[in-house]
């Protein structure tokens, strides 16, 4: 015989399905323990790195650490663009630019509204409704091929998170504008790599980060913060599938435990 403990009608809780589901919980949140310490092994490892990396600002300095194979590195100067990219609908030279087309189009929409209402109540109507909205049609990137961070040249894919800012938008007619986003031909960053065969490599992943007007102190503390960032994410992640994993058992029949 089965023991209720909560219906609305629809929905019931057994007691053994209360139980159950405390189990479940537990299991679930031990798991994520486990995988939170995995993560945090993995974080103090990268600390340990961070920590002990080269920090450097002079360009002799950087140079001597490839050339040497010295290992980590975390160094902080200006980055150019060797070839800087201009358009004709904007002032100035960027090392690149991001072009986004976007044509201003005519829809359509079906609304919901209220009416007819009377004493008894309101019916429920729908029309179609006009409306115009930018689309982007087409995007294009310009870009320096390479790059200069200390007098040493490299591809302008090699690295990732550039400073991007809105510069203009340049209207064709009234129904068609461009977009413009530009990076600059000079700016400060940071970057960490590694340097253990000679030239530069990520210290993580396929691509370089940089860390814009950031010090390699400053970027060191970025890298912290994210660690402990993802940490939480995975918890809001891991908590939500643990609740959905919880509510579906609860929701069968179950009657296996009866």
């Amino acid at each position: 015989m089965k023991r209720v403990i909560f219906s609305d009608g629809d929905f019931e809780i057994t007691l053994r399905e209360l139980a159950v589901s405390i189990i479940i919980l537990s299991i679930m949140i031990s798991i994520g323990w486990i995988i939170t310490n995995g993560i945090r092994q993995s974080n103090s490892d990268k600390n340990v790195r961070l920590e002990s990396a080269l920090k450097i600002t002079e360009k002799d300095i950087y140079n001597h650490s490839i050339n040497t194979k010295i290992g980590d590195i975390i160094a902080y100067g200006t980055m150019s663009a060797t070839n800087p990219v201009i358009n004709d609908h904007i002032n100035g030279k960027y090392t690149a630019i991001k072009e986004i087309e976007e044509h201003y189009v005519k829809k359509t929409r079906v609304v919901t509204y209220t009416c007819n209402c009377t004493k008894n109540g309101c019916k429920t109507c729908t029309k179609t409704e006009t409306y115009w909205e930018w689309d982007e049609v087409n995007r294009n990137v310009y870009n320096s091929p390479t790059v200069n961070f200390f007098d040493n040249l490299y591809s302008y894919d090699l690295f990732t998170n550039y400073p991007e800012n809105y510069i203009d938008t340049f209207k064709e007619s009234s129904h068609v504008r461009f977009k413009y986003y530009g990076i600059p031909v000079n700016f400060n960053t940071s970057i960490i790599v590694n340097t253990s065969d000679g030239t530069i490599k990520p210290f993580e992943g396929k691509e370089i980060n940089l860390y814009i007007d950031k010090t390699p102190e400053e970027t060191v503390e970025t890298e912290r913060g994210n660690n402990t960032f993802w940490i939480v994410i995975f918890w809001v992640f891991w908590l939500f599938v643990t609740g959905l994993s919880i509510y579906g058992f609860m929701y069968l029949e179950n009657e296996y435990l009866y």
